[in-house]
């Protein structure tokens, strides 16, 4: 049986308890057939009470009620017919249950309750006043239902009668934060600001020891612009309870609206400094000079908020986040992805914190630092495709392909339904499978990355640069690489494209034309070398070793022949 169970089991039992103790089912008074009919009446308010144990509610209204059909004056039976129905909500029955058992039984205190409780929930003030009343007059350990009586005048709109009434509950009770509270919003709602205020002095003198009482007191200074002596309260609050943050908090917002910035800036301090003031709080405060960071000025200030948050809160993650935040604002970002490593420390599995990390790994072109984070968080993250597809671009940057290909793959199985993804990884893995030789991998993944973008620059020049190297299905790759021309016609690298394509068809004289546009103004190794090799080709021996000289004074990525080239002044 679950605590639930346990706890209405007792409730039931001990109700049951009190009701054989009842007068009603008392021992016999005289006659053997009213003795057999209380035992009657015990078994079967024993019965209800077990159905109503085992939540069946039905039956245990069926059996309280033929107790009620023995025995009319059972109170505990309608107290308990009541309970069920505020639980089924049936406030109008239930209200008119929990009547007849204070009627049959003035001297249960709980019956009284929930009868005052019911009129109060049924709006019926007048009523709940007398009830509350009732309980506070006849059972003198239950005073505190003075306030219930006081916050169903206020309720009524009885608002002096309930100032009246809470008077009465302090003479009873004894002084305390809820009684002044309320007191001061009543004579608020009255407009009786002088009166609320003096017994804001009253509430400080009667409760030094209690923090709240300066607050409570000191806002309401604030709120009807007494700004010295609200002030004066806060100084004596923060004397009395300097680790209480509140204080320095009103404080600094005063100093704000009066410029003292230097004052505002101590108190703030005083409040970060203090464990009291819980995290979030801190954070929120900060973040407003996210929007706002504008000065050198303005930036020390919330990095020096953020070392007090650190220094307070050293084992929480957020607050090494929110300095990274502000880092990464202030243009720190090795600084800030170190707060956002070292709160990845304390919370691994935060997926802000490892985007935010490889954010700035993209953002600083490390590519070493990159590869490394979205390793572990394709791990972390199985389900998320950027993480797998940022290893991949990272092990293509650093021509790791056998990396790249195993991180793509997983990108691709999880972004299926993404076709921008699945487009750049698709355009990724037809590089990364060339250049391990796997190349029907590789027209595969290109022919998927042009369904997706038939015009992808990148794809277009790089699956038709393949083919030609390849020396296969040229006519696609002059499809291809002309396509390329007329959407970028003056891209050097696009024309070399073509032109080189030209050239494995063996189309000399439009490659010609078309290197000879490639190199116009242009300084790659590449293609001067493959003008050379047309020019070659068109017997123009003399110019063919020039334009070599010249890809091999450019250099980068040129051919391993071309040494051989520019010696012999012929091709192999």
């Amino acid at each position: 049986m679950n605590g639930t169970g346990i706890r209405i089991l007792l409730a039931g039992l001990f109700l049951w308890v009190v009701q054989t103790t009842h007068p009603c089912l008392s021992q016999p008074r005289g006659s053997e057939a009213i003795a057999r009919q209380n035992l009657d009446v015990e078994a079967i308010f024993y019965d209800a009470a077990k159905a109503e144990m085992l939540e069946n509610l039905e039956e245990a209204i069926r059996l309280y009620e033929k107790v009620l059909r023995i025995d009319a004056g059972n109170a505990a039976a309608y107290y308990k017919l009541a309970s069920i129905q505020i639980r089924q909500n049936k406030i109008t029955e239930a209200l008119k249950n929990a009547k007849e058992s204070v009627k049959h039984d003035k001297g249960i205190y709980y019956y009284w309750l929930q009868y005052a409780q019911l009129q109060e929930e049924n709006r019926d003030w007048k009523g709940a006043v007398k009830s509350y009343r009732y309980l506070v007059e006849h059972f003198p350990d239950q005073q505190q239902f003075r306030l219930s009586v006081a916050q169903v005048l206020i309720k009524n709109g009885k608002f002096k009668d309930a100032v009246k009434e809470l008077g009465k509950a302090e003479e009873f009770l004894g002084p305390s934060n809820e009684l002044f509270q309320l007191r001061q919003r009543l004579l608020l709602q009255q407009n009786k600001v002088s009166d609320a205020i003096e017994d804001g002095r009253r509430w400080v003198a009667t409760l030094p020891e209690e923090p709240e009482s300066y607050f409570s007191f000191a806002q309401l200074l604030i709120t009807h612009n007494q700004f010295e002596e609200g002030k004066k309260i806060l100084l004596q609050m923060g004397e009395k309870f300097p680790s209480n943050p509140t204080s320095h908090l009103m404080l600094a917002d005063i100093y704000i609206n009066e410029r003292k910035e230097d004052k505002a800036e101590e108190e703030m301090i005083k409040a970060f400094s203090s464990p009291d003031l819980p995290i979030g709080a801190k954070i929120d405060i900060v973040s407003g000079y996210l929007r706002g960071m504008d000065s050198e000025e303005e930036k020390k200030k919330a990095i020096a908020m953020c070392d007090l948050i650190l220094k307070v809160h050293p084992t929480d993650a957020r607050s090494y986040i929110i300095r990274g935040d502000i880092l990464s604002r202030a243009g720190d970002k090795r600084g800030a992805r170190d707060m956002f490593l070292k709160a990845k420390s304390l919370d691994k599995n935060n997926f802000g914190l490892w985007e935010q990390t490889v954010l700035i790994d993209l953002t600083l072109n490390e590519i070493d630092s990159l590869i490394i984070h979205t390793a572990e968080a394709k791990v972390l993250f199985p389900n998320t495709p950027s993480f797998p597809f940022y290893n991949g671009l990272g092990n293509m940057m650093k021509k790791q392909y056998p990396n790249a290909i195993e991180a793509l793959e997983q990108a691709r199985r999880i972004s299926l339904d993404n076709n921008e993804m699945q487009f750049e990884i698709s355009s990724q893995l037809g590089d990364a499978y060339y250049n391990v030789n796997e190349k029907d991998k590789a027209w595969q993944a290109f022919d998927e990355a042009l369904r997706l973008d038939s015009n992808s620059s990148h794809v277009l020049n790089n699956y038709s640069y393949f083919l030609s190297l390849e020396k296969t299905m040229l006519s696609k790759a002059a499809k291809m690489s002309s396509k390329l021309v007329r959407l970028f016609p003056g891209d050097p690298t696009f024309l070399d494209t073509y032109g080189w394509v030209l050239y494995q068809m063996g189309n000399y004289p439009e490659a010609l034309v078309t290197m000879e546009k490639a190199v116009k103004g242009s300084e790659s190794g590449v293609i001067w070398e493959h003008y050379g090799d047309v020019l070659f080709k068109m017997g123009r021996i003399e110019e063919a070793g020039k334009a070599w000289k010249k890809a091999n004074d450019f250099g980068g990525e040129v051919s391993q022949e071309l040494g051989k080239k520019l010696k012999e002044l012929k091709l192999n």
